[in-house]
């Protein structure tokens, strides 16, 4: 696990950091910040926090039980959200929708079964990804910081750190 978030840092991370810095106009020396969850493989991985570190970014964790609360991708208006939202919504229509069919046949509620294996799935599961996605490209991702109110609390630690990097 610890080298595929490495992996994961240098493939996805590190080159959003620098696009973002280069976007902004800063300097490559100037620090970022990544977020985690207290997932095993985020805290315990000398090799990810060296490699963050070595590359100018800073990471904090969000306390266990509060991504919800405190992660803005997972806040209740964030893209995770939404996204397991849409997904819980898809498969609860579909289920209901099997019911209402073998009810309307067998007219015995009681030995009424939808089938949920994983070849009657996946097909399933793979559509309402695809749709979720889509409805996710409208979201304005700036909705997520504001409504954890991370965005203050990061505004006053990047100011904090300047102070001590200058």
């Amino acid at each position: 696990m610890a080298a595929s978030m490495v992996r994961y840092a240098r493939s996805i991370v590190i080159p959003y950091v620098c696009a973002q810095w280069l976007k902004l106009g800063l300097s490559e020396g100037k620090v970022a910040l990544v977020i985690f969850d207290t997932y095993n493989a985020h805290r315990h991985n000398n090799q990810l926090h060296q490699f963050l570190k070595d590359n100018n970014i800073e990471f904090m964790y969000v306390p266990a039980a509060c991504t919800g609360e405190l992660q803005p991708l997972d806040a209740e208006s964030g893209p995770n959200a939404i996204f397991k939202r849409l997904l819980k919504t898809k498969f609860s229509m579909w289920h209901s929708q099997e019911l209402i069919e073998k009810l309307q046949i067998s007219h015995k509620p009681q030995y009424i079964t939808v089938p949920l294996s994983l070849t009657v799935l996946k097909p399933l599961h793979a559509t309402w990804v695809k749709e979720a996605f889509v409805s996710l490209q409208k979201h304005d991702l700036k909705v997520c910081w504001s409504n954890t109110h991370s965005s203050s609390f990061i505004d006053d630690m990047c100011h904090t750190m300047e102070v001590i990097i200058d």
